[in-house]
């Protein structure tokens, strides 16, 4: 499904851009850099454009767009990422 053009279902996304990462919640973007505050921002889906906001990004959407970013690396160091057989 592409989240972008499906604006009746709610969805979510990661978006990753070198140590950039964008999690994607309805229309609330909450945007995670390195060695600096979280952004928030409004992502208007019938355009495709993001638009920031002045307002700090809600501290439970920046805990879990943490939370996805790095469980990934959390699995595959305790290599924790297979199936059982």
């Amino acid at each position: 499904r592409d989240l972008a053009r499906d604006s009746e279902t709610p969805g979510r996304a990661l978006i990753q851009f070198d140590n950039y990462f964008a999690w994607l919640e309805g229309p609330s973007a909450t945007i995670l850099r390195p060695g600096q505050t979280p952004l928030r921002g409004d992502y208007d889906y019938a355009s495709g454009v993001m638009t920031p906001s002045a307002t700090a990004p809600d501290p439970a959407l920046v805990d879990k767009a943490m939370s996805h970013v790095i469980l990934p690396s959390i699995l595959y160091r305790e290599q924790r990422y297979k199936l059982p057989k």
